[in-house]
């Protein structure tokens, strides 16, 4: 990775994976030892100093999960087997049949008894940074052989690379997942699923008859939607369950979207027929607005004056569009990229109008802004896009920081329907 991107500015992170874009903290040094080598007791001393660590900063539109999946692949293929997972970090632990150079050489002041079970652990942390609209994420060794540490992160670093090359190119035209290794794992899972003499084709027929059967009375199923979504998502895990050793790592985003691109435009009524009296004030609401400019609207929303991008026709235009591209997607991760795009344009209209003097910081400056463009959305089911993309997030794990950033939507759509 080139160094020369960590004098960058986070504000300028493209909306990729690629790791180029990424800037590695320059206190933490990746040290790479050949697995085949001895460690000599000089090698071993220095070594004590610091374990190996990668650090990369990526932008919001790369979920946890997805890191989580990439830091598995790269644990099992080195046999770290995982002892400890949260929503934000994984740990994991490679045992080694106990000799008496592995205790010599291990780092870190540990039991005896412990030394003899664990050879290394390494762990991954994932944090956001609201500010700068970006995801941190570090892998670290918490113990052991810097070596075997290093093949580690070496694998996540290399399968991040992959991703930023092949798994997202920002998708400005369209959200399709379009690269080489997404296209051929839909393929694949298209092919199971429609075979219904295949295992996974046969679990599959078996969850659309089930969800027409439980939720073609819409009014009915308007009631409950969280227990539907959390029934599509455990449907979705079940099929993953049987082919994902058969496809690559992109099965279970694959069959995700083969699902919703069979069942979303059915969804989609059931959640409309649920916000439907919220749906129709806040049409009427956004109605009455237009006739306002939009100094006049901001001025309402006691958005601040140098935030209200003055000189500028259409402040906020593409965090407005943004928002105006969830209707052309079926598939939950594209409308939630579309949500994180939108909050990334509204903070770098700022920066960019002010030249980077000053930034949308803190969520008293943010929430007005938040407000006008989700006032000059022209979508007319905004209200049941958010409602249900905080039901899937809700129901998947990771999505914590992504769920937080929805509430400030559904906030955003209070207040308007309040007398504002």
């Amino acid at each position: 990775m080139d160094r020369s991107t960590v004098a960058r500015p986070e504000s300028e992170i493209e909306s990729s994976i690629v790791s180029e874009q990424g800037r590695i903290d320059k206190s933490l040094e990746l040290h790479y030892l050949p697995g085949t080598s001895k460690l000599s007791p000089r090698e071993i001393g220095k070594s004590r100093v610091r374990l190996p660590c990668f650090k990369v900063v990526l932008p919001l539109s790369v979920s946890t999960s997805f890191l989580f999946d990439i830091f598995l692949t790269s644990c099992n293929k080195y046999k770290f087997l995982v002892s400890e997972q949260s929503s934000s970090s994984i740990t994991a632990i490679q045992t080694l049949t106990s000799t008496m150079r592995n205790l010599f050489t291990c780092l870190l002041p540990i039991s005896e008894e412990k030394k003899a079970r664990t050879s290394s652990i390494v762990r991954i942390d994932v944090t956001v940074n609201e500010k700068n609209c970006a995801r941190v994420v570090t892998v670290r060794g918490m113990y052991g052989f810097p070596n075997r540490i290093c093949q580690v992160i070496q694998v996540f670093k290399d399968l991040l690379e992959k991703a930023g090359t092949e798994f997202v190119k920002e998708n400005k035209e369209d959200s399709d997942l379009a690269m080489p290794t997404f296209q051929t794992a839909y393929y694949q899972v298209s092919r199971f699923l429609s075979n219904n003499e295949a295992p996974a084709g046969k679990l599959y027929s078996a969850f659309i008859e089930e969800f027409w059967g439980k939720y073609t009375d819409i009014p009915l199923a308007a009631q409950n939607t969280k227990a539907m979504v959390n029934f599509i998502k455990n449907s979705i895990d079940g099929i993953n369950d049987l082919i994902n050793k058969t496809v690559s790592q992109y099965s279970r985003l694959a069959i995700e979207k083969y699902i919703f691109t069979k069942i979303f435009a059915h969804v989609k009524k059931i959640y409309i027929e649920k916000k439907s009296e919220v749906t129709t004030r806040f049409l009427s609401k956004r109605s009455e607005n237009q006739t306002k400019t939009d100094e006049e609207l901001m001025q309402q929303l006691d958005v601040k004056e140098k935030f209200c991008i003055k000189g500028v026709k259409n402040p906020y235009f593409s965090a407005i569009e943004s928002l105006n591209n969830l209707d052309k997607h079926s598939c939950p991760i594209d409308k939630l990229n579309c949500i994180l795009e939108s909050t990334t344009h509204m903070k770098t209209t700022v920066i960019d109008y002010w030249r980077g003097r000053e930034e949308l910081e803190t969520m008293d400056d943010q929430l007005p802004v938040i407000i006008f463009i989700v006032c000059k959305t022209s979508l007319d089911n905004f209200p049941a896009q958010i409602e249900f993309l905080t039901d899937y997030t809700r129901v998947n794990t990771g999505m914590d920081n992504e769920n937080r950033l929805l509430i400030n939507y559904d906030a955003a759509i209070s207040f308007i329907l309040s007398d504002m």
